[in-house]
């Protein structure tokens, strides 16, 4: 595996060189001006380059001229997130998009969510277009690695969290408008294809996101953006 990797856009590059090294930087001169006072990179790693020389590095147009060759992400320990006293966690069940997994990640860090898991298997990883996604979010949010979803939810539970997953409104659902949040509360969302059986029968309570019409449901990236959001404003800041 490469201990480097190609991290692209304006933003991404700004937060990732915060945290992490940096080998090399290209910059389209128009770019250097506007993030100059914003990037802590040694001036030796630095290459003012055409558009055109970022587009071949990048190996994409949407680069907003800055490249950085950084070290790879590195994925936070799960006893940092089982041994929280309060807070949020997002439990991501087969998340393979990297464009809704990093919406996802920079809802999560605007609204305050404590951490993230995710699983070895059947998702994507942290990859910069995930990194991208997210505006450099990926590097404010502690992000572990799992085998299970369902054997880490069950990990969580057994350290008090209360386990909520989300699912289209029904009988026993229980609307995010009318749900009073626990001290510790860890959301599993499903993947694009729906929410598994066993996730479900596992959870404390199923959530859902009131809807006028039953012609179709929220992207899972909205949904938990929402829920997230309901999630906060009832707890202090």
């Amino acid at each position: 595996m490469a201990e480097t990797e190609l991290i692209y856009g304006r933003n991404p590059v700004v937060e990732v060189a915060k945290f992490r090294r940096v080998h090399r930087l290209w910059l389209t001169e128009s770019t250097y001006q506007k993030l100059k006072g914003r990037l802590k990179v040694e001036r030796s790693r630095l290459y003012i380059v055409s558009k055109g020389e970022i587009s071949a590095i990048a190996g994409r147009p949407d680069h907003q001229g800055a490249v950085a060759e950084v070290e790879r992400f590195s994925t936070t320990p799960l006893d940092s997130l089982l041994t929280l006293r309060s807070g949020i966690v997002l439990a991501l069940d087969g998340i393979t998009d990297p464009r809704n997994l990093g919406a996802i990640i920079r809802s999560a860090v605007l609204l305050g969510a404590a951490g993230i898991t995710i699983p070895e298997k059947g998702s994507s990883d942290i990859t910069p277009v995930v990194c991208h996604a997210s505006a450099g979010g990926t590097e404010h949010i502690a992000i572990a690695k799992v085998e299970s979803i369902l054997h880490t939810i069950n990990l969580f539970k057994s350290r008090g969290f209360t386990t909520a997953c989300a699912e289209l409104p029904g009988p026993d659902t229980v609307s995010i408008s009318e749900f009073e949040p626990p001290e510790k509360i860890i959301l599993t969302m499903g993947s694009e294809e729906g929410l598994r059986a066993r996730v479900r029968a596992g959870s404390d309570v199923v959530l859902s996101i009131p809807q006028r019409t039953d012609f179709d449901s929220f992207n899972v990236s909205v949904a938990a953006s929402i829920l997230l959001w309901e999630l906060t404003k009832k707890r202090p800041a």
